[in-house]
Parts: C-alpha cells; sequence; structure tokens
C-alpha cells in the first residue's frame, strides 16, 4: 500500500512537471500574447498564412503568425488590432479570438497590406460558424471575405441531393449567454457570401422545437420561435440561459458590406423566447397598449443599424435578405436587397423604427416560405415609419402581418409592378397609415391588386396615395374591404382600368401631369452605388391637380408615439396642403390652378421626435430645404377676400449656424431637451462645460422651432462614454455655445493630442491604415479633405488623418 502511495505521488510530481514546464515553453515563445490583467498596451497582431510562423511574434507585418488556431490562443484587450493579410486563405477552421473591447476601444479584425484580395476565410461546410464571438463586446469586424458553403453544393438547384448537403451554418456567429448586456459591435467592409445553411421554418412560435419535421431534405417546419431561421451569413442572437438572465445586445451596425446566395438569410438578430411556457422576452405581450406599446416582459436589443448594404440572395434556398428581430431603436436605410425568399427585408417584434431609403426587389416564395415581399412589418411591430423606399418588381409591396397589432406609418415609398397585392392586410388590431406613396404599373395584366385590407381590430387610413397605370392591358383595381375602419381620402387614380375608390369622397380622377407621361425607372444596380433612388420623372407639372390637394398629416397620438420628418420625397418640406403623391411642387414658382395662397412661413404638422423615439426619419434620398416649423398647425392660408390687406414687413428669419450632418461639441454648459420648447419639464440631461477632451458631441440631424419661434437644433447624442449616448433631442443654437467638431480650414501642421494616439491611413475613407502616430507627434499637413460630413487632414506624405479636434490639435504644441 506504502508503495502504491509513492509510485502515485512521484507519478503526479511528474505530471504537474510536465505541466509547468509547457506552460514556460508557452510563455517563451515569442508570439504569446499575456492575459490582459498583465498587458495594459494595446497592440497590432499580424496573420499570413503565406509568409507566417506560429513562431513568430506577430507584432509586424515582417514576422506574422500564421494559423487560425495561433491566433485563437491569444487573450486580447481593448485597442488590439488582428489583422489578415490581403491575398490570404485559411479553410475549415473557426475564428474565435478571446478577450473584449471597452467603450473607449474596440478590439479590431481586419487586413493588411495593398496588394490581393480581402482576406478569405472559408469554412467549406466543415464548421458551423467561420467567425465566432461569445459574451464578448467592443468588436469590430472589416474587410474580410467569409464563405461557409458545403463541397459540391450547388445553389440553383433544389434536390433532394443539393438538401442533403444543407447543414448547421453561418458565416459570422454572435451569442450572448447568462449576461445582462452586449454592447458595441461593428460590422463594415465585410462580404459574406455562399453560407449553405439549413433552412427551418417556425411553423408556430410557441413551439420548442422538439416536434421539427423534415418537410424535404435540408428544409423543415415545427421549428418555433429559437431554432427558426438561425442559419446564414451573419446572425446575432441570445441563447437560452441556465440563470434566468436575458442578454441584450446594444449598438449593433452592419454597414458598407456585401452579403450573397447565404441560406437561411442574409443578416438576423434574435432574443431567446424559451416557447409557450418560457419567459418570452422576444414578444412585446399581447395586450401592450397604444402608442408606446410598453411590455415587461420583452428584453429588445437596442439600438440596431443595417446601413449602406448590398445583398443578393439569388438561389434556391437563399431567403430572407435583412431580419431584425426583438429590438428597439432600430434604422434600416440605403441598402439594396435583391432576389430574397419571403421578405427583401423583415421587421419582427420591433418598437422605435424606420426602415428608409431601401431598394428591394426580386423577391418570391422559396422552399416552403409562402411569403414573397419586399418589406414585412411582422407580428407587433409598433411606431415605425417605412419611407422613401423603392419596391419592384416582388410578389407583395409591404406585407401587414401583425398577428396581434402594429402601429405603422408607410409614406413616400414607391412601389412599381409588385405582382402581388401593394399593400397586404394580415393585421389583427391597431393602426396603419398609408399616405404619399406612389403605386406605378408597367406590366400586361388584368388586374392590379392595390390592397386586401380587411380590418378587424385595426384602422387602416390611405391618404394622398397615387395609382397610376401606363398599360391598356389592365382592366380593373382592387382595394379589399370597404367596411368603415379603412379609410380612404384626397387619393389620386390614373390610367386605364384605374377606377376610384367608392370610400373616397375627395378622390382625383384627373391627369396628374407628371412631368413624364411614361418616366422610364433604371433597374437595381449590382452595387450599392447603384440603388435607384432618381424618380423625378413623377414630379408634377405647374398646372398638375395634385398640388395643394392632398390632406395634412395628423399624428394618431392614440396609436403611434413616433413622429414624421415632415419632409417629401426629395426632401423638402412640407407646408399647408401637401401634394398628392412623392414629390411637393417648387414653392418658387406658381402653380397654375392654385386657388389658395399658401404663406412661405405656413406651418406644417410637427416634424419632432417624441421622447420615446430615438430614431431618426429625417433622411430623405436627397436634402432640399431644412425641416419645417413644429407648432403643431396642419393647414394652409386660404386667400378668399376680394379685398387687400397692407403686407406686414418679413420677420428676420433664423438661420443655423452649423448644417444637417454637422458634429458638434459643447464649449460651455447646455441642456438636451426632449423637445424645441425648453422647458424644466422636458429636460433630459444637463451637459456642465467640460474639457478638450470630455466635451458631449452632438451630430444635427436638422432645426425645428419652438412655440415661440426660436430656431432649435435637433441632435443625436454621439459621445460613446455617456449614458445619453444616441439619444435624440434639441439643444440651443445660441452662439457661443458650440463649436465644429472636426476642424474646417487648413494648417500647417497639427499635433497629435489623443493620449493613445492616432492612425494614419491610405485613403480618406480612413481604411488600410499604414502607421501609428503618437501623442505629441508633430505632423506636416498639406490640405483638409471632406468625407461626408466629417473632415480629414492630408499630410504632406500622402497619409490621411482625422481632423477631430479632440484628437488632433492644429499648430505645433508641446504635449505633455
Amino acid at each position: 500500500m506504502t508503495k502504491i502511495k509513492t509510485m502515485t505521488k512521484t507519478i503526479g510530481q511528474s505530471v504537474l512537471t510536465v505541466i509547468a514546464v509547457a506552460m514556460t515553453v508557452w510563455l517563451l515563445i515569442p508570439g504569446s500574447i499575456k492575459a490582459d490583467t498583465t498587458r495594459t498596451r494595446p497592440e497590432t497582431f499580424y496573420v499570413s498564412s503565406q509568409h507566417g510562423s506560429d513562431q513568430a511574434s506577430g507584432t509586424s507585418a515582417q514576422t506574422p503568425w500564421q494559423s487560425i488556431h495561433r491566433v485563437n490562443q491569444g487573450q486580447f484587450i481593448a485597442g488590439d488590432k488582428i489583422l489578415f493579410e490581403r491575398g490570404s486563405t485559411w479553410k475549415d477552421v473557426t475564428l474565435q479570438p478571446k478577450g473584449s473591447g471597452n467603450d473607449h476601444a474596440d478590439i479590431t479584425i481586419s487586413d493588411y497590406g495593398s496588394q490581393g484580395e480581402l482576406p478569405k476565410l472559408a469554412g467549406e461546410g466543415k464548421v458551423s460558424d467561420v467567425v465566432r464571438l461569445t459574451n464578448q463586446d467592443h468588436w469590430t469586424i472589416s474587410h474580410l471575405d467569409i464563405s461557409n458553403q458545403t463541397t459540391g453544393f450547388d445553389n440553383n438547384k433544389e434536390s433532394d441531393e443539393n438538401g442533403a448537403k444543407l447543414n448547421d451554418l453561418r458565416g459570422i456567429h454572435i451569442t450572448g449567454q447568462n449576461v445582462s448586456e452586449l454592447d458595441g459591435f461593428n460590422l463594415t467592409d465585410l462580404n459574406v457570401h455562399d453560407v449553405s445553411g439549413r433552412v427551418e421554418w417556425a411553423s408556430d412560435v410557441g413551439l420548442d422545437g422538439s416536434t421539427l419535421k423534415e418537410r424535404q431534405p435540408g428544409v423543415y417546419t415545427n421549428a418555433g420561435w429559437d431554432r427558426s431561421k438561425r442559419t446564414g451569413g451573419i446572425l446575432i442572437e441570445s441563447l437560452k440561459p441556465t440563470n434566468n438572465q436575458p442578454t441584450i445586445f446594444k449598438n449593433v451596425s452592419l454597414t458598407n458590406s456585401t452579403l450573397e446566395r447565404d441560406s437561411y438569410g442574409g443578416f438576423t438578430i434574435k432574443q431567446w423566447s424559451g416557447g409557450k411556457n418560457g419567459p418570452q422576452w422576444a414578444f412585446p405581450a399581447a395586450d401592450a397598449k397604444a402608442p408606446n406599446y410598453e411590455s415587461p416582459q420583452f428584453k429588445p436589443h437596442e439600438n440596431i443599424t443595417v446601413k449602406n448594404n448590398y445583398i443578393d440572395q439569388q438561389g434556391v434556398y437563399n431567403c430572407n435578405g435583412i431580419y431584425v428581430t426583438s429590438s428597439k431603436h432600430v434604422m434600416v436605410e440605403d441598402n439594396v436587397v435583391k432576389n430574397s425568399g419571403t421578405c427583401g427585408i423583415e421587421i419582427n417584434l420591433v418598437n422605435q423604427c424606420v426602415v428608409q431609403n431601401n431598394d428591394v426587389s426580386g423577391s418570391k416564395p422559396k422552399v416552403g416560405g409562402a411569403d414573397s415581399n419586399g418589406i414585412d412589418a411582422d407580428r407587433r411591430v409598433s411606431n415605425t415609419i417605412f419611407q422613401y423606399n423603392y419596391l419592384h418588381d416582388n410578389g407583395d409591396g409591404f406585407l401587414i402581418c401583425g398577428f396581434g397589432y402594429n402601429g405603422l406609418i408607410i409614406r413616400y415609398n414607391f412601389l412599381k409592378d409588385n405582382t402581388g397585392i401593394d399593400f397586404r392586410d394580415s393585421v389583427d388590431g391597431g393602426f396603419v397609415s398609408i399616405d404619399n406613396n406612389l403605386i406605378y404599373n408597367t406590366l400586361s395584366r388584368l388586374k392590379l391588386n392595390f390592397s386586401n385590407a380587411s380590418p378587424r381590430n385595426e384602422t387602416w387610413q390611405f391618404e394622398n396615395n397615387v395609382m397610376y397605370n401606363v398599360n391598356s392591358a389592365l382592366q380593373s383595381v382592387s382595394y379589399g374591404s370597404s367596411n368603415n375602419k379603412v379609410q380612404y381620402s384626397h387619393n389620386a387614380y390614373y390610367g386605364s382600368g384605374v377606377s376610384k375608390n367608392a370610400l373616397d369622397k375627395s378622390a382625383i380622377t384627373a391627369d396628374p401631369k407628371f412631368v413624364s407621361a411614361k418616366p422610364e425607372i433604371p433597374q437595381t444596380g449590382d452595387t450599392v452605388a447603384g440603388r435607384v433612388s432618381d424618380f423625378s420623372g413623377f414630379k408634377l407639372q405647374s398646372d398638375s391637380p395634385l398640388i395643394n390637394a392632398g390632406t395634412p398629416y395628423v399624428k394618431n397620438s392614440a396609436q403611434v408615439s413616433i413622429d414624421v420628418n415632415g419632409k417629401d420625397y426629395a426632401g423638402q418640406a412640407i407646408s399647408g396642403n401637401p401634394e398628392v403623391g412623392l414629390y411637393e411642387f417648387a414653392k418658387t414658382e406658381t402653380p397654375t390652378n392654385s386657388t389658395s395662397s399658401v404663406s412661405s412661413s405656413a406651418s406644417s404638422a410637427s416634424v419632432t421626435s417624441s421622447n420615446q423615439s430615438s430614431v431618426s426619419s429625417s433622411s430623405a434620398p436627397s436634402q432640399t430645404s431644412s425641416a419645417s416649423s413644429a407648432t403643431g398647425s396642419t393647414t394652409g392660408t386660404s386667400s378668399t377676400s376680394s379685398s387687400v390687406t397692407p403686407e406686414k414687413p418679413a420677420k428676420k428669419i433664423q438661420r443655423p449656424t452649423y448644417k444637417k450632418g454637422t458634429t458638434v461639441y459643447a464649449i460651455r454648459g447646455l441642456w438636451l431637451y426632449k423637445t424645441p420648447t425648453f422647458t424644466r419639464a422636458n429636460r433630459v440631461t444637463h451637459y456642465p462645460k467640460k474639457s478638450r477632451m470630455n466635451r458631449p458631441a452632438f451630430k444635427i440631424m436638422g432645426n425645428s422651432q419652438s412655440a415661440t419661434g426660436k430656431l432649435r437644433y435637433k441632435v443625436r447624442v454621439v459621445n460613446h462614454s455617456n449614458q445619453a449616448t444616441n439619444k435624440i433631442g434639441y439643444i440651443t443654437t445660441k452662439k457661443g455655445f458650440l463649436e465644429p467638431a472636426f476642424y474646417q480650414h487648413d494648417y500647417q501642421t497639427v499635433t497629435v493630442l489623443n493620449s493613445t494616439g492616432i492612425n494614419a491611413y491610405l485613403t480618406k475613407k480612413l481604411t488600410h491604415r499604414v502607421k501609428h502616430y503618437r501623442s505629441g507627434k508633430v505632423l506636416r499637413v498639406k490640405k483638409i479633405v471632406r468625407q461626408g460630413s466629417t473632415t480629414r487632414f492630408e499630410l504632406k506624405n500622402g497619409q490621411f488623418i482625422t481632423a477631430n479636434r479632440q484628437l488632433v490639435l492644429a499648430g505645433t504644441h508641446h504635449i505633455r
């Protein structure tokens, strides 16, 4: 017995010795990353499949690592960068780096090198996720080519053989579990394509997936909410917790990226529910009340942005383009979405959302999905605006699919040649406002289905819309129910087979006199730059009967709390009685059919965002004027008297110092208010005077007037470290309170002010980083250049740096 104990002890000591030696050897490897408890300065790490070595330091482009496995061994800290060489490829492995950034600095995954294609990470169907983050936050992922297609899969052929190759696959998978919130995910300039994920339909959202049925190889039904629609290009989701703690994602953005041929979907974000007996965190309550639809059980993700992406779901198994669920404060804008199965853009279980400036086409039913719409306002979507979108050549245009209730405003959209129903009703309650949309038919068909609205407990309101047909084959238009919960007013009907709706007592049936009788609409391009947004052929001639013929928009405050921006399709402010259709007539011209005098200072409906909303609906395809005043008046000023009243001297017009899109910071203490009328009750946050590096910053979204006519800036708070980040409100326009956050003029030199230094790049878009400059470095400037609403300094050496006043200081200075 003693001998056995002694031998056991000896073996144990030997094992511990081996482990200790192994750890010592690992720590002596030049490229070993220390845990962030011992490493406090951020570093840049380089990875090359062609020229790297896992024994190298990895801290320069000359000494890169080689494998994904080496990256996955590391523990990264805020400010770190993991850069993959262009022209390199990694296959059959998951990139799963450790660590999190913080409010001040992300951990960044990107590329390096000026030659070759984007770094390729190809799963080839052998790993579930090509990139995976779990319970980590503050990450930027950019400039990667990501795919995960099973070998031998044919995307264009629906067959048992192909279906059998579909699997539980994704490109990027970001998950949270057992933590309260995860903040800060910036996905940009990515190419995520050819993911052969299986297709799983919910059938009934209350199901838990235990009764999953195979409809055909690779396609399933009865998946329930939590199991369905979890494959494809990019998936962000909360998983089933073990501690009854919901995980909420905040500040998630997908921008400037290409997503192609990803099954099930291109981009998806979901919250866990738990089935019929679960906590139902994914769902607003069925009995939530308008206008705010607040629901204690609902645990939505917050501040979700999907912007400026090109998404093409060509192929038989590739379904939704964009699928945003269980979220609030959502912005989906400037995207091109093509060839989706079921829905181009689906918004589900969302409150406070704007979907605008998107070009959506070619949606059709695929592998078990019954729908084929451009945009779907699905279950319990409330306080959501759909505006300035181009929906064409789909089955349905809009599917309004409340399954309980919707609270929607659908305005200034252009719908062309959708073969199903332009506004399909599948709602049980709430309110749907459909205003100033233009429906254009060029197809040879007998019947155009404008709407099938048959309200049960909801109200539909159709105002100021245009139905315009240029094909002589059309014989009729279907408008759905004629019950008293459908209201038609001031709509225009013109063309062969287009009869007015019997409910519309103020219908316009005369020739609308567009500037072109049959405007040619270009097809969708193959890039975001090809997004179609110019419909100027539908602007109005001076004698158009649509001028001043509309009814002013009046907010239904009992049903919605979000506000419209008071602008037409071109971004022109709406005043008095609006025109019917997309475009306001240029007010500098006098319409020949005008019977009322509309003052240039006439007030329009309120255009300010309510205190419940932190989503701006101010963007239009082009911006030609500022927001109108917000006094609450909704009618123009009619002149019916024959007497002439002497004009009063014009009141001096207040003009804003800073334009829309400008980022400013406060140089004196000020308040952020809920509305343009500044009262103590309307105060949101006080910003005391701060030092230069800590000044609160705001992005100007427009301007508005108080009840007494004082000019205010409408702004979004952009300080990442402030609790009011992304809040929308109003601040003073008084001189001496604000200063541009970016320099506006040329200087000979600038000094790096930021304590952690700044990066220099090859392009003014600040892409392709080439050098890091430490705090105190004096740099010689060639000139200042503009990039969007911001500015950059182009240096004498051809590099570009930020012109942010909080990061660089004009002139030569000694920084301690």
